[in-house]
């Protein structure tokens, strides 16, 4: 996904002096800026172009990048991934400051937003884009100094903002796995919390396949009505095996996907997963 086609926040002006040439190679700061804050582009080479050479020039493409993140400018999600790269000093501090003061949606008095039923703002949530990604780029970079503000995103964050501020925290060692587990079992349900539990086993699953099949069954075990993670748990079970060589059990599992899952763009697969089982199985 190109990040900055993500982005639902306003739309600001081109810089002034920038011209976007339809072909040829990104030969300025201004340049590339303009391609980035291009959001009707559909030229993902010319967007990777404007990247490299914004990330090639850090030192005199540093203070515009965070001045467009800052600002929630156009393309300011490029912006952020392109800082996250940097390992600028400042870039850290920038993002810390920036998340503290977007753990929640505003209203125009400072106050948190709230959504539901006769309210204002109706039932249909806004998502926090702008918190929620700068909160997992914190992540991502794993500086320790950003623990603090870490911890208080989970708290007090959106639920975007609080579920990527778990993943974080995870990610810096600030919590365990089985922390992440009894969170999730007294988060705010909009926290969506399992996807959390979720993203991390499935990041083991080709790292430590055996660690990943017990958790899969922790899943199944302790969050029994989240019926797309036990579903997804029991599918990705499939790989696991897969992964150790142990071609009986994939195809076993196979079995318990089509008798207890329900969703039909998992069961929908097991024919031709089946045929790939048995192949390598063969060889």
């Amino acid at each position: 996904m190109n990040p900055k086609r993500s982005t639902v926040f306003g739309v600001a002006a081109l810089l002034a002096s920038a011209s976007i040439s339809c072909s040829g190679e990104v030969t300025s700061i201004e340049e590339a800026i303009a391609v980035i804050q291009d959001e009707n582009s559909e030229d993902l080479k010319r967007d990777q172009e404007a990247e490299e050479y914004l990330s090639k020039n850090q030192k005199a493409s540093l203070p515009v990048l965070m001045r467009i993140v800052k600002n929630k400018e156009a393309g300011w999600i490029s912006c952020a991934f392109i800082l996250e790269k940097s390992e600028d000093p400042d870039v850290v501090p920038l993002f810390i400051d920036l998340v503290r003061k977007n753990f929640f949606m505003k209203e125009a008095d400072g106050s948190r937003m709230e959504f539901g039923f006769a309210l204002k703002n109706g039932s249909e949530l806004v998502t926090n884009q702008y918190g929620a990604v700068l909160v997992s780029l914190l992540g991502s970079i794993g500086d320790p100094q950003a623990l603090p503000v870490l911890k208080d995103a989970a708290k007090h964050g959106d639920p975007e903002v609080q579920r990527n501020a778990y993943q974080a925290l995870y990610e810096l060692g600030a919590i365990s796995f089985d922390e992440i587990f009894e969170f999730a079992k007294t988060a705010d349900p909009s926290v969506r919390m399992p996807d959390i539990v979720m993203g991390v086993i499935n990041g083991l699953i080709h790292r430590d396949p055996e660690r990943a099949v017990g958790l899969y069954d922790r899943v199944i075990d302790e969050f029994p009505k989240e019926s797309y993670e036990v579903a997804g748990a029991h599918y990705w079970k499939i790989q696991c095996y897969r992964n150790l060589k142990k071609f009986d059990r994939a195809l076993a599992q196979c079995d318990v996907v089509l008798k207890v899952v329900k969703f039909e763009n998992l069961t929908e697969q097991m024919a031709g997963m089946r045929t790939e089982i048995e192949l390598s199985q063969n060889k």
